[in-house]
């Protein structure tokens, strides 16, 4: 018997693995389970899955039915317009809009009835009081026809609240407020934000606030009880940093450079302040840890320059202060062209990264199929084009100490740089 013991809990040990994974495989597709959470998430929503994005979602005629007897008048013809909610429940009261107008309808079954109008091309909305507005272009009207359209609706959402410092609760103005890349609004002077449109409820799931004086705050999943009474925090540590650019390249800074702070290893974003000429710089508000310090111009004239920073911690017999510098300086100029490339290339963005795949230099191909980036230091770069939906990566660049002006063509076809 002690023989076959080994044999018998290999056989127990496989049949309970083959029941664990045929019983989690059936489960539906995107569900969490175990995360210690009383929510269950999932990465299907189905509000999302009928109406992809409910501002933009047009009607769809279902049908065209011939109509018979006196109500085939010659050139006029029939509408039915119907709503119908997630699930496919009709909502109990909507309103409908139409260019040229129509006439008063007939409610019969929880559809819009409009008999007897002139043949054509109609441009037919639909509203009420928590519906977001859907309009449909061009619904043609057939002489002798009835048209049933049908509008796929979702129930939408006030966005209304107020951006709280969330030490001392007092209101911040100018702060940005992006909900789930939807709809974008900015507080105002009492900290108070107002979105007169309906949004869909999906607005609330990634709540974005940017601040001049604070970190971005990013809310994910927030619990909202009422979204017409937002109360969003924005909060900080108690350090600052002072910054000075020292510019010994002989050229301007130009008017759009800014300041962007950013926590490695990722390199999260986590402040961004325009320059507007200045040459020093002050950030507030900051958590105590290390940061990089960046320097970018969104035009090329200068490469990123960054520098790591440390914030101490918070003391009682001081303030937590940290300085920088950043140095500009004049480098090389680098210009070439694509060589065998199609003209499709032009106005393509064209970076030069480190070998942490942060991007250090940018620029646009120009119609030409040429490309120049200013001011480099000496070292490797990884060129990469940015397609329309893909990169294509190209071989690593050598810039070379001392060069005022370095040109090389690139073969895009063959990845490969030319003499």
């Amino acid at each position: 018997m002690n023989r076959y013991l080994p044999l018998v809990l290999v056989a127990l040990i496989t049949f309970v693995l083959v029941w664990f994974f045929l019983r989690f495989a059936a489960e539906e597709p995107g569900r969490i389970r175990g995360s210690g959470s009383p929510f269950v998430a999932s990465s299907r929503d189905p509000v999302e899955d009928q109406v992809r994005d409910p501002v933009d979602h047009e009607g769809v005629v279902t049908r065209h039915q011939k109509l018979e007897g006196p109500k085939a008048s010659f050139g006029r013809g029939a509408l039915v317009v119907r709503a119908q909610l997630p699930g496919g429940r009709a909502p109990e009261v909507f309103e409908v809009s139409a260019r040229p107008a129509l006439p008063e309808p007939l409610r019969l079954d929880g559809s819009l009835h409009y008999g007897d109008i002139p043949a054509g091309s109609y441009e037919v909305s639909i509203h009420g009081e928590d519906l977001i507005p859907v309009v449909q272009r061009a619904v043609v009207i057939k002489a002798g026809e009835e048209t049933d359209l049908l509008f796929k609706v979702v129930r939408g959402i006030h966005l209304k609240g107020v951006v709280l410092d969330a030490e001392d609760e007092s209101p911040l103005a100018g702060v940005r407020i992006d909900f789930n890349g939807v709809v974008r609004t900015v507080s105002g002077p009492d900290g108070r934000f107002d979105v007169p449109q309906l949004m869909p409820r999906r607005c609330l799931d990634v709540i974005r606030l940017e601040g001049d004086r604070y970190d971005f705050q990013t809310y994910r999943g927030l619990l909202v009880p009422d979204p017409g009474d937002l109360r969003l925090m924005l909060g900080g540590g108690k350090g600052v940093l002072f910054g000075q650019i020292n510019n010994a390249s002989g050229q301007a800074l130009p008017g759009d450079a800014y300041i962007q702070m950013t926590l490695p290893p990722l390199y999260d974003l986590r402040r961004r302040l325009p320059l507007e000429g200045m040459s020093s710089f002050r950030l507030e508000n900051l958590y105590p840890g290390q940061f990089r310090i960046e320097l970018h111009c969104p035009g090329g004239e200068f490469p990123m320059i960054s520098q790591v920073v440390q914030i101490p911690e918070w003391q009682s017999d001081r303030l937590p202060e940290a300085r920088v510098e950043l140095t500009v300086t004049a480098g090389t100029r680098f210009e070439g062209r694509l060589i065998g490339s199609e003209s499709h290339l032009a106005g393509l963005r064209f970076e030069l990264r480190d070998i942490r795949n942060q991007v250090v230099a940018a620029t646009r191909v120009g119609e030409q199929l040429d490309f120049r980036f200013a001011n480099l230091e000496p070292g490797a770069y990884y060129p990469v084009l940015r397609m329309q939906i893909e990169e294509q990566r190209m071989p690593v660049i050598e810039i070379q100490a001392g060069q005022a002006v370095m040109q090389r063509n690139l073969d895009v076809g063959r990845r490969r740089w030319l003499p």
